[in-house]
């Protein structure tokens, strides 16, 4: 009778175990869940910008520091850029150029640019020694548009006319996200 409930015992001791695991999995999997809800309502509500448009005689300088005007700087009737300055989260910055390098090598024939704020020109060696498919990465100190007060790193289309939509907040947590707005 002992060794029976001793048995027992150590089943039941087993099966809370077990159940304990579960719950903190389950636990642990709601809270990832919870945390990304957080920052893709977050990145939702930054990402309402409607259409902006840049103007025409805005600069942006080039490696060697020469001012170029935007619309001359532009060669497709769309363009994807992306935008992140050195405050911006590095890790975060890394994540997004990962995916649209990737998503470069297959596209070669959208235009894709990089706007930086770099304060020193090695940062930018070194970017671009890191990033070899990027030949041009362009300084530009400020973009007037909404989301720029933000200082994260975002994402958008510009079209032949200047105008600036489809914004999009990349999440280093949800990779998948960028791959997906950058293939649509």
């Amino acid at each position: 009778m002992l060794l029976i409930n001793i048995c027992i015992l150590f089943n039941l001791y087993i099966y809370n175990k077990k159940t304990e695991i579960e719950r903190n999995a389950f636990n642990n999997k709601i809270n990832t869940l919870f945390y990304q809800n957080i920052l893709l309502k977050e990145s939702l509500l930054h990402s309402i910008q409607g259409i902006c448009t840049l103007p025409e005689k805005m600069m942006v300088y080039n490696e060697s520091n020469d001012c170029i005007s935007l619309k001359s700087l532009k060669r497709k009737k769309r363009s994807l850029i992306l935008r992140y300055s050195h405050l911006s989260c590095k890790p975060c910055v890394d994540a997004i150029i990962a995916c649209v390098k990737q998503f470069a090598e297959q596209n070669n024939q959208i235009e894709i640019l990089l706007f930086s704020s770099y304060r020193f020109e090695k940062d930018l060696r070194d970017f671009k020694r890191m990033n070899k498919i990027f030949t041009e990465v362009y300084n530009v100190k400020y973009l007037d548009i909404p989301i720029e007060k933000e200082n994260i790193p975002y994402i958008f289309i510009m079209d032949k006319n200047m105008n600036v939509f489809d914004f999009f907040i990349p999440q280093k947590d949800m990779l998948e996200l960028t791959e997906q707005y950058i293939v649509l």
